[in-house]
């Protein structure tokens, strides 16, 4: 973790190494996560520490749905294969299969006080009264007006599962059934409802959203586990495409980033040796997806694009891996040092690590790079009329991280600096290019010094 503090080269490579030690380097992780707040380094050993250990879920993550795919689920318990969407998202350690399973126990052992005439039950009584509990324990998902938020986000992630232990021969109301092979079948809906859902209900929904006979007829059939798994992975995307984004974003919402991405991983795994895909959701209409978010937002998982796509990924274009290609060269080149000792330098106002406010769009952000002039293509200065500016392009700009995460380029003249603390938001990303906050200076404490040695 010290090496990967100290210079900006090489980190994918350094992460991998920590990573392929698997779970015995999460205590080591989750001290360096939770360090002291008056460390030297607190911001970026936090966040370069929760980068490896967010990595290493991902690759738990990953492996189990290769454990589905090879072994078409049969074997694989569906509270694991559930669960693995909640390792694409964690971010302090919690959570992960051992959490859900302990929490899953605790669920039960509950259960268990509340209803001891259990094991006397039938399945049908089982199944009304394990949704009854669900929705008076506030275990349903579904929080306030239970439609509006039906869709929500954070629903698809819901790290336990129900099993019907009905026996074969039996009806779910404890009779005898004419063909000792069959399974009687109950439908629930726990999100809004303790009691049972009419067959006639869903086939008569089914037929009003245009779903042909053949896939009503599919839909209301037993699910494989690696079916279930898809299905969350195809709502999770759907979310996305319904949802307004605020309604998505919040203390109590996943990262949405990280929830597409596993939903994109997920499809493109599990439905990789499958037949007849539909145009919609054909695996490698994901594959150049999954690529520009390893690009964007996970380039630590270089390595496991790398291992899966001859191993597990089909028919897929090998110029797409120039991209990860790009992303591990780009980590691997020492960046280009701009002092400030040269005159035309001189004219660069500002400094690595002070916050401002945008003064037109008024978003917070930290200064993270600078040119002494705009170095932007052409096309880009045109998009955002630069030539309009009072000052054009013969003007520093900055290369800035504002609080909505995105990173920005923005002319010196739109910069007004605050004096003041930074925004929570801030404070939680500043670690990818800061060491700490120097509340004296009223600015961050440079961690890229390799390229800006003067800031």
């Amino acid at each position: 973790m010290d090496s990967i503090l100290s210079t900006q080269v090489g980190r994918i490579e350094k992460t991998g190494s920590i990573v392929q030690h698997g779970y015995d380097a999460k205590d080591v992780l989750l001290e360096n996560l939770h360090v002291g707040k008056d460390a030297p380094d607190v911001l970026s050993r936090k966040w370069y520490s929760r980068a490896a250990l967010t990595c290493l879920h991902r690759g738990a993550a990953l492996e189990q749905l290769l454990e589905l795919r090879q072994r078409s689920g049969d074997q694989v318990p569906l509270d694991r294969a559930l669960g693995l969407f909640d390792l694409f998202i964690i971010q302090d350690g919690k959570g992960d299969f051992r959490d859900i399973s302990a929490r899953l126990d605790e669920v039960a052992d509950d259960f268990r006080l509340l209803h001891p005439e259990w094991m006397e039950m039938n399945g049908r009584e089982r199944g009304i009264a394990v949704a009854g509990f669900l929705l008076a324990q506030g275990l349903g998902g579904i929080q306030g007006d239970g439609d509006a938020h039906y869709h929500d986000l954070r629903n698809n992630f819901l790290g336990m599962a129900l099993r019907n232990d009905q026996p074969s021969g039996e009806s779910l109301d404890g009779r005898g059934l004419a063909d000792a092979s069959a399974r009687d079948r109950m439908y629930m809906d726990p999100f809004r409802s303790a009691n049972e859902v009419r067959v006639e209900t869903l086939v008569a929904q089914l037929t009003r959203m245009g779903v042909s006979q053949v896939e009503q007829d599919r839909l209301l059939d037993v699910a494989p586990t690696t079916e279930i798994v898809s299905r969350c992975a195809r709502n999770i995307i759907r979310s996305f495409q319904t949802l307004p984004r605020h309604s998505m974003v919040g203390d109590d919402s996943p990262s949405m980033d990280a929830a597409l991405y596993g939903a994109l991983w997920t499809l493109l795994l599990l439905a990789g040796d499958e037949e007849g895909h539909s145009a919609e959701y054909h695996p490698l209409r994901y594959f150049p997806v999954v690529l520009k978010q390893v690009q964007a937002y996970f380039p630590n998982d270089v390595h496991f694009v790398e291992k899966l796509c001859n191993a597990s990924i089909g028919d897929f274009d090998p110029g797409d891996l120039d991209l990860v290609n790009t992303v591990r060269s780009r980590d691997n080149l020492p960046r280009p040092v701009k002092a400030r000792g040269s005159a035309s330098r001189s004219n660069v106002r500002f400094r690595i690590g002070q916050i401002f406010r945008h003064k037109r769009y008024q978003y917070h952000a930290i200064i993270t790079g600078w040119d002494t002039e705009c170095s932007a293509s052409e096309q880009w200065m045109t998009e955002m009329r630069i030539h309009e500016l009072p000052r054009g392009k013969s003007q520093s700009f900055y290369h800035v991280l504002a609080e909505d995460k995105s990173t920005r380029y923005v002319a010196e003249e739109n910069i007004e600096i605050v004096q003041g603390e930074p925004v929570p938001a801030l404070l939680t990303i500043a670690g990818q290019y800061f060491k700490r906050w120097d509340n004296d200076a009223k600015s961050f404490v440079s961690n890229i010094r390799d390229e800006y040695p003067d800031d």
